[in-house]
């Protein structure tokens, strides 16, 4: 008799158990529901902040496991006898549950600023070293969260850290040549010397900017072959960033013949001056004058600028105007200088 009371005794508690877990399942269930509404309506005044939509949307897609358990602790505080080992897994089961849940919210955050970051279109961007800052943070936050899941579990951590620690300065020493390129990969980014698409100038290697890497930096020359740079050497030597230039200094130099009368010279800088004026690509004329006298040649220097730095720019607005010039000088009868050497002999007779 006393076994079949037991035993009743049993089958009512864990019944009432059951129903009450169902019944604050289904009130946490409509809490959150509620919950995740009104906080929605709040975000939708904070325009282009997307952090606080990433932190809602992942309260509202709580996992029903994770619900279930919190379910059996509340109801486990009304029956006093459950073994003291029940209530130890519970807590411990959903310790790890929300660790999980916010290394999850974490990697959404973390993808809403990288998209966010990509999406804009008035940055240069390389992808490829995001995608690296992207994983290392997300990796970061889950070995972070994973310690002190084990240290709140009973685990001594601290053991663990020191035998990680004493690895990973191993591991640095062989890697070390590649983690100084990744780390300046990291310079390079942050720091921002050049972008995608500039042109530089590093040492005897000159290119325009096409690929910033984790590590190396990869340019191509304006013969056509592609340059690949260690990012540790870009971080240690000069670089020249003609890309940041807003406008091309240009210096033309023409030489004319030394028999050239001084009204012709006037006339052939005035050719000049006007060549180069006619264009619309010319900024502004620096000067325009007869500099000096070459071995050969009488010489013309001018020097103007361009609106565009873009080589192609400068050869198709350079080409214009020699034609201007060449023109203008057929028209004048004036003639062009080239290398020339009179010999004078002497008679001793």
């Amino acid at each position: 008799m006393q076994i079949l009371e037991l035993l009743e005794h049993i089958y009512n508690s864990y019944l009432n158990l059951v129903i009450l877990t169902i019944a604050f399942y289904l009130l946490i269930e409509a809490g959150k529901d509620l919950i995740s509404k009104y906080l929605h309506n709040l975000t939708k005044k904070t325009k282009g902040f997307k952090f606080d939509d990433e932190i809602i949307e992942s309260v509202a897609k709580l996992p029903n496991y994770l619900i279930l358990l919190l379910s059996l602790k509340i109801t486990s505080k009304f029956f006093a006898d459950l073994p003291l080992e029940t209530d130890n897994i519970l807590n411990s089961a959903i310790l790890i549950a929300l660790i999980i849940e916010i290394a999850k919210i974490s990697n959404r955050i973390i993808d809403a600023v990288y998209k966010d970051i990509t999406s804009n279109k008035t940055e240069k961007i390389d992808t490829t070293l995001l995608i690296l800052i992207k994983r290392l943070v997300k990796i970061s936050v889950w070995v972070l969260l994973a310690l002190m899941t084990l240290q709140n579990l009973g685990f001594n951590v601290s053991t663990l850290i020191a035998g990680l620690g004493i690895g990973g300065i191993a591991v640095a020493f062989a890697l070390q040549n590649i983690l100084s390129d990744i780390f300046a990969s990291f310079s390079i980014f942050f720091d921002k010397p050049f972008e995608i698409d500039d042109y530089i100038v590093v040492g005897q290697n000159k290119g325009v900017v096409k690929h910033i890497g984790i590590k190396t930096t990869r340019i191509t020359s304006l013969e056509g072959q592609e340059v690949v740079i260690p990012n540790k050497e870009l971080t240690e030597t000069v670089v020249e960033n003609y890309g940041r230039i807003k406008n091309r200094r240009v210096s033309l130099k023409i030489g004319v013949e030394y028999s050239i009368s001084n009204e012709k010279l006037k006339k052939a800088i005035k050719i000049i001056k006007e060549a180069i004026k006619a264009e619309k690509q010319v900024d502004k004329i620096d000067w325009v004058v007869f500099k000096s006298f070459g071995d050969s040649a009488l010489i013309i220097e001018a020097v103007y600028y361009l609106t565009d730095f873009n080589y192609l720019t400068y050869l198709a607005t350079q080409e214009k105007i020699n034609f201007a010039i060449k023109q203008g000088f057929e028209k004048e009868s004036i003639e062009f200088a080239y290398p020339s050497q009179t010999i004078y002999l002497k008679n001793s007779n």
